[in-house]
């Protein structure tokens, strides 16, 4: 009925699918792109990506998680009787929503809101390879998480082990508090206007010096030049379409956005 890529030009794949109760599906996926359909970009690692998509294979959103200084992959995803969205799979270093870890690579447990925005998010664990492999919607609310660990100690420690690998199970309850991704509430930009016929104005709220790069749709670097604070970019002759617009800030953190251009 139809076919469409994913990603960006960077390392980008899946692991599972859900529905999304619409007729559609979510994706869970992991990438380190830094363009094309990845947005919400927190790490030059890899992360969790959770993709929703209608039926006719538009993207409905789309959103990045964890990937601080290592990485993270998730291996299932699933949706609950709530409309929210879980993760699972591993995680190996502290940042981004992961705020734990034990050594090796961690058990990581994600838990969104039902538009893909971060509630909170569980890691578990030793000090050696641990991972979740599968996550599943109970009737009641709840979510059990499973996966497999060699070694019982750090949040693992109370379990019984018998040798070699083991299965951990564990029942999560929706988790009611959210906590925003860890990123300086400064870093944000402008775009106006935005859709755009012939002129378009890039601005970031606090000056300093920043890099800014706009990418086409198949991942093509279009556009690139440091920013202050404004910058006028000229976009008359450019094809109608969405754009990337990618800011570097200073700290290390970089924001993208979509632009609309039009004829």
């Amino acid at each position: 009925m139809w076919h469409r890529d994913l990603g960006g030009s960077g390392d980008d794949g899946t692991s599972n699918v859900t529905d999304n109760g619409k007729g559609g599906i979510i994706i869970s996926a992991a990438t380190n792109s830094q363009d094309g359909d990845i947005t919400h970009i927190l790490s030059l690692h890899d992360m969790y990506w959770a993709i929703n998509m209608d039926s006719n294979s538009n993207i409905i959103w789309d959103n990045c998680y964890g990937g601080g200084g290592g990485y993270c992959y998730p291996n299932t995803i699933c949706r609950a009787f709530d409309g929210s969205v879980w993760m699972a799979g591993i995680s190996s270093h502290i940042g981004g929503g992961v705020d734990t870890a034990y050594g090796g690579q961690d058990a990581w447990i994600l838990h969104t809101d039902s538009v893909g925005n971060f509630i909170n998010a569980k890691v578990l664990g030793g000090t050696l390879q641990d991972g979740a492999n599968i996550i599943y919607p109970l009737s009641n609310g709840n979510i059990i998480a499973i996966g497999d660990y060699p070694i019982n100690n750090g949040s693992l420690s109370s379990l019984n082990y018998y040798g070699s690998i083991d299965i951990f199970l564990a029942i999560f309850s929706p988790f009611t508090t959210q906590v925003s991704q860890p990123q300086n509430t400064t870093n944000d930009f402008f775009i106006y206007p935005n859709p755009a016929f012939d002129q378009t104005t890039i601005e970031i709220p606090s000056k300093g010096n920043y890099a800014i790069e706009i990418f086409n749709m198949i991942g093509n670097c279009i556009y690139k030049s440091d920013i202050t604070y404004k910058k006028k970019i000229d976009i008359n002759g450019w094809k109608k379409g969405v754009y990337n617009v990618q800011i570097f800030f200073d700290n290390g953190y970089r924001i993208v956005k979509k632009m609309y251009v039009l004829e």
